[in-house]
């Protein structure tokens, strides 16, 4: 789902105030971490060679762990767009001061296979509060019985967006992901792949999106760490630098009890094409149905 598929376009976002949901900054985030994840950072980082825009809807890095069987996960992503466009861009709306609302709903059916649904809100100053689309997300992974050094899952994301929000009105994103837990530290990568069947990307064909994360438990119910979002152009050429997007998020995990999931985090783009100031939240709960 930084995001999410509506990475392709330049995100908008209608929105209200709510800056007072929205005060936590962070001054610190894990650091001193191994030689081999920073220069796999680095390398993510510097590789990218475009983008056009990170989701605002959807701001995560996926793990591998799939919601237990006959369990349901419902998910709120509260992401408010600080410092972001000012202005209609090909039709689609600003995204400063963009208030995104989405509920996650995703059920787990066995050890191998979850199927989630996204419902994506807008809230904006000038529209109110919208509809923005659906998505829906099956996902299968490898079980955890097989024993493997490293947690590996494939998410198939599909769906609809309004074209006032997006410039693709169908997109369909494919998620691999890769993650592993080594004492306090944690690690995920999700080289994600987009596609556009109807809007004005359809000729770029796939388009390359990464997704990293790294973190430490500094204590049993505390995490920090890094999460990067980019979006580096079509497979077949990336696009100049100068319209990359590239995202950098220091971000919280508070391990309260197993059924909750509470993460937030202030991204800061680096790039012209990227928001250059989103704060998000994830707030999460476990069902047992």
């Amino acid at each position: 789902m930084v995001t999410d598929t509506f990475i392709r376009s330049r995100k908008v976002l209608a929105s209200r105030n709510s800056r007072d949901f929205r005060r936590c900054l962070f001054r610190s985030f894990a650091a001193g971490h191994s030689w081999l994840l920073a220069l796999a950072l680095l390398t993510i980082i510097l590789w990218a060679a475009d983008s056009h825009a990170q989701d605002n809807y959807e701001i995560q890095v996926y793990g591998a762990d799939l919601v237990d069987p006959r369990h349901t996960m419902v998910e709120l992503h509260s992401n408010f767009t600080i410092d972001g466009s000012k202005t209609t861009v090909d039709g689609v709306y600003p995204t400063n001061h963009a208030e995104h609302e989405t509920v996650e709903i995703t059920h787990g059916f066995n050890d191998w296979f979850e199927c989630g649904f996204y419902i994506f809100t807008s809230i904006s100053e000038g529209q109110g509060w919208q509809w923005v689309g659906n998505h829906i997300r099956p996902r299968v992974a490898v079980p955890k019985k097989w024993h493997w050094p490293v947690g590996v899952s494939l998410s198939n994301e599909i769906g609809y967006q309004r074209r006032h929000f997006s410039v693709d009105t169908w997109t369909w994103e494919i998620r691999p992901i890769v993650d592993q837990k080594v004492g306090r530290w944690y690690w995920s990568l999700n080289p994600t792949l987009d596609r556009s069947f109807h809007g004005q990307s359809v000729h770029q064909g796939v388009v390359f999106s990464p997704n990293f994360t790294f973190s430490y438990d500094f204590t049993p119910k505390i995490a920090a760490g890094l999460e990067y979002y980019g979006s580096v152009g079509p497979l077949t050429g990336f696009d100049a630098v100068a319209q990359q997007q590239h995202q950098i998020l220091p971000a919280i995990d508070l391990n309260i009890a197993p059924q909750w999931e509470i993460n937030f985090g202030l991204g800061v783009g680096v790039t012209g094409a990227t928001d250059h100031l989103i704060a998000k939240m994830i707030l999460g709960y476990r069902f047992n149905f």
